[in-house]
């Protein structure tokens, strides 16, 4: 197994729809597996969809809102 050895909290970004054809359930079982084992990782989610209420219920219901936070969609210009 693979550990990662860096001095900087890491963060990873998702942006788009928040929908199933996306994979965001992909997204959601890594961040499951990755902050049960290391806790100084952070998730930004930018967009709406059908899943944005189902994401908020997953980061409530496994206490990651300190790691994981959903933004609004980004406004194309």
């Amino acid at each position: 197994m693979w550990k990662f050895k860096y001095k900087k909290k890491l963060k990873i970004c998702y942006v788009g729809r928040l929908i199933s054809i996306k994979g965001i359930h992909i997204l959601l079982k890594a961040i499951y597996y990755t902050l049960k084992k290391e806790k100084d990782i952070h998730f930004n989610i930018y967009g709406d969809g059908l899943l944005k209420k189902t994401i908020s219920n997953f980061i409530l219901k496994n206490n990651f809102n300190k790691n994981v936070k959903i933004f609004p969609s980004v406004e194309k210009k």
